[in-house]
């Protein structure tokens, strides 16, 4: 569009998403259905390999220079993934846990990239430090 958005077409926007959540908390199936954790669960268990990985994703997506968005983002975990020679499941279902406590999850970069930069720094670096292997 270009432009913000009316007051007639936020209104329009606010509908639309109340009638989302009563679908999600009313007829989505589980695996449609995303809860965030605070924390990264207790339970976790990363191997070493996954923990490198995770600690240069992290350190990748501190570079401000990249921009803060979907694709670059999944660009750019993908290029880690390849660099570090870590399995694409193993890498993935270590993030989807981290985030959302399960072992997958929607497109990883465009999921990240509604968090705060900060938020999934902080989260990493904690999964890192603190999950046993």
């Amino acid at each position: 569009k270009g432009s913000p958005l009316s007051q007639t077409e936020m209104d329009a926007l606010k509908e639309r998403a109340e009638y989302v959540q009563k679908w999600l908390d009313s007829y989505a199936p589980e695996a449609l259905r995303y809860h965030i954790p605070k924390e990264p669960p207790a339970n976790l268990i990363l191997d070493n390999e996954q923990k490198q990985a995770l600690q240069k994703v992290r350190d990748t997506l501190a570079d401000e220079s990249l921009p803060w968005q979907g694709a670059p983002i999944h660009e750019a975990i993908h290029a880690v993934k390849k660099e570090m020679g870590i399995e694409p499941k193993r890498l993935f279902e270590a993030i989807y846990q981290i985030f959302l406590g399960r072992k997958n999850g929607p497109q990883v970069g465009w999921f990240l990239s509604t968090f705060k930069r900060d938020d999934v720094l902080k989260r990493l670096q904690v999964a890192v430090k603190t999950v046993s292997s």
